[in-house]
């Protein structure tokens, strides 16, 4: 057997995510070190320090961010069949404070079900990565709304938002936050990745639009018993 084998493809991703994870070990350490030198600096050095946290704020993101598409890339075993209902109000639920600080009103509205193959963690990760980026769309005195729909072939989930209560619009391409730096993009390009990922292996489509009004669509089709 030759000793310059290269790894096997199904163990690249294991060793990817142990590399991610080892990057984010320094850089929680260097979070921790900048964090408590703000208190022991002058003004402009206080001001470096404050940037280099931001900076250093963004990067252990984007390395958490990667770790989860890494993680829902790898292929797993099929996981027991997730009711979404409750899930939903679950995120409704725990995103409601917080959209109200944001000065967004987020209601649940319909009557929606349908479930999907994925683990119930993944699952409630990929709607709040969902609500969540139509809630930062929306500017303050807006409004999100979580409408569940039955219809013969499949349950619809959608989520819209807008500057004041609207009719849902139809989809009109991707869209990205108004002045969102380069990083932001990104951030949010990856959450969808992974939002539209976790559905889609666990046998749903999710699409995320734009136009008048900001939006996703998650459809759900039925399975017969």
């Amino acid at each position: 057997m030759s000793t310059n084998a290269t790894l096997a493809p199904q163990a690249q991703p294991n060793l990817l995510g142990e590399l991610l994870h080892s990057l984010s070990q320094p850089l929680t350490t260097l979070r921790c070190s900048l964090e408590l030198s703000i208190d022991e600096t002058g003004l402009q050095q206080h001001e470096d320090v404050a940037v280099a946290l931001e900076q250093t704020e963004k990067v252990i993101r984007l390395v958490r961010l990667l770790q989860e598409y890494v993680e829902v890339s790898q292929p797993r075993t099929t996981p027991a069949s997730v009711a979404l209902a409750p899930v939903v109000q679950e995120v409704a639920d725990q995103l409601t404070s917080w959209a109200e600080v944001r000065g967004v009103r987020l209601t649940l509205r319909g009557n929606g079900g349908g479930s999907v193959l994925a683990a119930e963690v993944w699952v409630r990760k990929a709607l709040q990565y969902a609500v969540t980026d139509i809630l930062e769309a929306v500017p303050a005195g807006g409004e999100v709304a979580i409408r569940g729909e039955e219809r013969p072939a499949e349950f619809v989930w959608s989520i819209f938002g807008s500057e004041k209560p609207l009719e849902p619009q139809p989809l009109a391409g991707s869209f990205l936050h108004a002045n969102a730096d380069p990083v932001t993009c990104t951030v949010l390009r990856v959450r969808r990745a992974i939002a539209s990922r976790v559905m889609e292996s666990g046998g749903a489509t999710l699409e995320f639009a734009g136009g008048p009004t900001p939006h996703a669509v998650l459809r759900v089709p039925r399975v017969e018993h």
